[in-house]
């Protein structure tokens, strides 16, 4: 997609969010279907500039990462929408979740 429309290198050039980005979303504000940024902007790393973002579902024993998408390439952008049908859904094991994000706050 990113070749087809010019611009080779922007295709993956994402990076992990910051501590407190990747921590403003408490699992228990993640019920809905609004997209949260997952991976952001690779060169400066601002998560509103080239967002992945997906759905997470929380359940009962697991975390569930779906529905992808960049906002950047929506299907009323310039650009035209970028598909991200076949990537995940990527699914977790929800202790093992937890306590990845408590790590990751008790490392800040």
């Amino acid at each position: 997609m990113a070749i087809r429309e010019g611009s080779p290198s922007i295709a993956g050039a994402y990076t992990w969010l910051a501590y407190d980005e990747a921590t403003h979303h408490p699992l228990q504000h993640v019920h809905h279907n609004d997209g949260i940024p997952v991976l952001t902007c690779g060169d400066c790393g601002f998560s509103g500039c080239w967002p992945l973002e997906c759905r997470i579902e929380v359940r009962e024993d697991r975390v569930v990462w779906c529905d992808f998408a960049n906002p950047q390439r929506g299907p009323n952008s310039a650009a035209g929408e970028w598909s991200y049908v076949g990537f995940g859904p990527f699914e977790f094991e929800r202790q093992a979740y937890e306590h990845a994000l408590q790590a990751l706050i008790a490392g800040s």
